[in-house]
């Protein structure tokens, strides 16, 4: 559950962060990073809910224990990242079409930078917890974490090519 908590701190503190620079930066790709990553609050609080239902012990109407709970939490989260995924293609392929452009400036590479490193510290260590738990609830948490670290690699990447090559 700790790992969790600090996920949850984690997630609101870099997503305030990410949207404040993007904005501050004028760069879509990283408000669009602190979004999801505010959106993974939610993803957050199903893993609490998962982990607190599951560790219910077996029961007249559960005879098997609650275990199942975890499963539809790592379905909520799926379901969650396949929307927002499908969200943020849908608002870049609008603004591509747009012709909306916006050329990042000031120091959001290294926010995006930043993110990457912290989401990836975050997998490992969920990962971790997960392994000693046995808990793959937790596991797909993690999972999460490095989906994460990699937008934010994507973004970094952008924003840099952005820096280097112009619009």
């Amino acid at each position: 559950m700790s790992v969790t908590w600090l996920s949850i701190a984690l997630n609101l503190v870099l997503g305030a962060i990410k949207v404040l620079a993007g904005w501050a930066g004028q760069s879509i790709a990283l408000m669009a990073d602190g979004f999801h990553s505010l959106v993974d609050l939610s993803t957050d609080a199903a893993v609490l809910f998962g982990l607190k239902i599951a560790e219910k012990p077996s029961d007249a109407d559960h005879p098997y224990g609650h275990h199942r709970f975890s499963t539809v939490a790592s379905l909520f989260i799926a379901l969650i990242l396949v929307f927002v995924c499908c969200a943020l293609v849908y608002k870049s392929l609008q603004m591509l079409a747009g012709g909306f452009t916006l050329i990042p400036r000031g120091a959001i590479f290294w926010v995006a930078v930043a993110s990457l490193v912290i989401k990836e510290w975050l997998f490992w260590k969920t990962r971790r917890a997960a392994m000693e738990q046995r808990s793959q609830l937790l596991l797909v948490n993690a999972w999460h974490h490095r989906s994460d670290s990699l937008s934010s690699l994507a973004v970094a990447s952008a924003i840099g090519a952005v820096a280097v090559g112009g619009p």
